[in-house]
């Protein structure tokens, strides 16, 4: 079984924890190995989250398929691949949210990837699901109020280069907490 002369196996790896993550944030990872016309092609390690809050099981199906890579697949004269299924986007700016304000988090990188992603879907259900999650992982009190971390300006600067987001680590730090008061009371 295949798919346009490529074929694949994966291997599942053994489950790693590092020290600085959470436990809620652990993956299963996994080796893809994939073959063109029975030659190795690449090799690709895989990282597999669950399905926390049913974000797959309970939620309706959200497929998608980048532009770039259709372009890319034709200019090599390869089939259309099929969309891919994705994580629901309510769900992954919550965890985004509970990432970023947990304490001593370094995680700058999500205030920048929050500005871009949060206008895209309804802010009715970015509340919902980030009052779920923070109640379903009871690590930190919901509504967070995010200070920076002491190394967050260069972090942020780093994330946010070339992208039409707030200046700096403060504006995006106060832009969040607003975005975070606003879901608190559309959820409260």
């Amino acid at each position: 079984m295949g798919w346009g002369g490529f074929t694949g196996t994966v291997t599942m790896g053994a489950k790693r924890s590092p020290q600085t993550v959470p436990e809620a944030y652990v993956m299963q990872p996994f080796r893809v190995t994939m073959k063109y016309h029975d030659r190795t092609f690449k090799g690709v390690d895989l990282e597999v989250g669950y399905d926390e809050l049913e974000a797959t099981t309970r939620e309706e199906p959200e497929f998608e398929m980048s532009d770039e890579v259709l372009r890319l697949f034709g200019a090599l004269g390869l089939p259309a691949p099929a969309p891919v299924r994705v994580q629901p986007l309510h769900h992954q700016i919550a965890q985004k949210i509970h990432a970023c304000t947990a304490p001593r988090s370094d995680r700058a990188h999500d205030l920048v990837d929050l500005q871009l992603i949060a206008p895209m879907t309804a802010s009715n259900l970015v509340a919902a699901t980030t009052r779920r999650l923070f109640t379903f992982r009871a690590e930190h009190e919901w509504p967070p109020m995010l200070s920076p971390g002491v190394d967050w300006g260069p972090l942020y600067s780093e994330a946010a280069d070339g992208l039409d987001v707030l200046p700096s680590v403060v504006d995006a730090v106060a832009w969040l907490n607003d975005y975070v008061a606003r879901l608190d009371a559309l959820s409260g």
